[in-house]
């Protein structure tokens, strides 16, 4: 690997190095309220109420004073005047304004009141951490996304410095311009894609040739079956994520009573949540009367959107509405698969965690399609389903690095033309940036 005696260019040192850089520009050149749903993930992190399922939450009167006024704002630039600019010193001259009371008044939730508090745990901490010390509203909120910030590319940073393949894969991912700003929100999707690092980390870790003690195993499947249910309780169509413990189970516990029957509490748990999460279908499907009726909507579906979901996944940026340059796109998009391509032993594709991997990733693809379908797709339309968004499929992305191996298919090792843009590629978020800040300012 290009200058693989220097330290600073080993794959995750130049992660926490690129990433914590470009995270940090991106938190403050995007206005509050800008990324998806943040309106409501704002409330949700600094909700009175720290443990929360669903429901009513309650906020400072000041928090959801300065929500308001900046979502208006944000709404503005969204639907109605494209052309408006926040001012250069938006930071400074809104500093003074907003101080907690100790008064308080009901959030608004838009349509996220049933999304749980550990879609924002580390937010939620921050915020709190930070009441401590200031009452000041902008701080908590620009503190609760660098929180967010720091546990992203900490989980990152770990993630790619013990991963036994795949790093370049997983590297490309994570210095994508929508994973970047996302790490860098109040989304909750920052808790998805830290859930899954997780799970990544541990099955790697429990997959190792090398030993490890009984007990670090056993307890690491623990933790891959709760990180598991903290993914599906924060996006239902995830559910197919279980299938991976109950095949680490079987293939490596010493104690295996036990553990199915910790994965089938969860399991319960999480069934009986997205029972109770479900809204009422506006498209209700029936099985297997309707099974042509899918096919035909998710292919046609296909044909209409599938350049679009690569594009939304990798540069898609604010609310779904700023896309970045295509050319970028193609370059990510081209080394997404050329790197995949090359850390794929074909020989070995029909071994138990390939297998395993790739039903989670079409499982999921299929149950968010269909998700969207039944419940945001407009009555009787099948020619495309509606409000399907590119970020829903990163950690899949994340997950299919566990198919990739150590000897490259194509023996490209050392060429340092693919060093040299693999080290390049998170340097195209000086471009995204430019665009980004000529949008808002």
């Amino acid at each position: 690997m290009l200058f693989k005696n220097k330290n600073l260019f080993k794959i995750h040192n130049y992660f926490l190095l690129t990433s914590f850089i470009y995270i940090i520009f991106y938190i403050f050149i995007t206005p509050p309220f800008y990324s998806p749903d943040e309106y409501s993930h704002f409330q949700k992190s600094t909700s009175v109420e720290n443990v929360y399922l669903k429901g009513e939450l309650n906020v400072d009167s000041s928090i959801k004073k300065f929500s308001d006024k900046f979502e208006a704002i944000a709404k503005n630039k969204w639907k109605i005047d494209r052309d408006y600019k926040y001012t250069l010193n938006f930071f400074l001259d809104n500093y003074e304004t907003y101080s907690l009371t100790n008064k308080h008044e009901k959030a608004n939730l838009s349509s996220l009141h049933n999304y749980p508090v550990s879609g924002y745990l580390i937010s939620k901490v921050g915020t709190n951490f930070l009441e401590i010390f200031t009452n000041n509203v902008m701080i908590l909120f620009y503190g609760g996304r660098l929180f967010n910030c720091f546990a992203a590319v900490l989980i990152g940073y770990m993630t790619l410095k013990y991963l036994r393949s795949g790093k370049d894969f997983l590297f490309i991912l994570l210095s994508m311009p929508m994973t970047l700003t996302l790490f860098g929100s109040f989304n909750q999707d920052v808790m998805l894609f830290i859930d899954t690092l997780i799970i990544l980390f541990l099955t790697n870790a429990i997959t190792d040739p090398k030993k490890i003690s009984a007990f670090k195993k056993e307890f690491f499947l623990i933790l891959i079956i709760f990180f598991s249910f903290l993914l599906i309780v924060g996006r239902p169509t995830y559910i197919s994520f279980f299938i991976l413990p109950l095949i680490l189970i079987f293939k490596i516990s010493e104690k295996k009573t036990m553990q199915y029957l910790i994965l089938f509490i969860f399991l319960t748990i999480s069934m009986v949540f997205i029972n109770d999460y479900s809204a009422t279908p506006t498209n209700p499907i029936l099985l297997p009367r309707d099974l042509f009726l899918i096919i035909e909507i998710l292919i046609n579906d296909a044909v209409v959107n599938f350049l679009k979901y690569i594009a939304m996944m990798i540069g898609a940026l604010g609310r779904i509405d700023i896309i970045i340059n295509y050319f970028l796109i193609f370059v990510f998009a081209v080394m997404l698969m050329t790197f995949f391509i090359i850390n794929f032993n074909f020989l070995k594709i029909f071994s138990l965690i390939k297998i395993t991997v790739f039903l989670i990733f079409f499982s999921t693809i299929f149950l968010t399609q269909i998700a969207q379908y039944i419940y945001f797709t407009e009555v009787g339309r099948i020619d495309y389903i509606q409000g399907v968004q590119g970020r829903y499929f990163i950690p899949i992305f994340f997950l299919l690095t566990l198919t990739l191996s150590n000897k490259n298919f194509l023996k490209i090792n050392n060429n340092k033309y693919k060093n040299l843009f693999l080290w390049s590629l998170p340097h195209l978020n000086i471009i995204v940036l430019y665009q980004f800040y000529n949008f808002f300012y």
